[in-house]
């Protein structure tokens, strides 16, 4: 099994409309009633290809979207959250989700895929998942 990870679009939008202007007008105390101080969005794409003896049998691609929040109340922390360094609360957050959506995605292919996976692999369930254990 080969699995290709990527992080295909980033954003931390500041929103001037949307979260800076009721902020600068209601001088902060809309956030301090939990309005949103900023939002980041990503998309992240993840491929699995299955291999048996060097050939492709099946590939599976999905994506996956997130969008978080920092707000003083609830979502994610406000430190670092108009940058897009994973080195922060928000923007991880915002990836991981992503990330976790695109393989639900892969998950669900497979599922309903899996009579056809089953027949193009001359070994038993039960024998790949001790195959990928040991690989472990």
């Amino acid at each position: 099994m080969r699995v290709s990870p990527r992080l295909t679009k980033h954003s931390a939008a500041a929103g001037w409309l949307l979260f800076t202007m009721p902020s600068i007008l209601t001088l902060a105390s809309i956030n301090l009633l939990g309005y949103p101080s900023c939002m980041q969005t990503a998309e992240y794409q993840v491929q699995v290809e299955f291999l048996w003896q060097g050939a492709v049998i099946a590939t599976y691609t999905g994506r996956g979207h997130a969008r978080e929040y920092a707000a003083l109340y609830w979502g994610h922390s406000l430190v670092g959250s108009g940058i897009t360094s994973l080195e922060h609360d928000l923007p991880r957050a915002t990836v991981s989700t992503a990330a976790l959506d695109a393989i639900r995605d892969i998950r669900e292919q497979v599922q309903s895929d899996i009579r056809t996976l089953q027949t193009k692999f001359p070994i038993s369930v039960a024998d790949l998942v001790g195959a990928l254990r040991e690989s472990q």
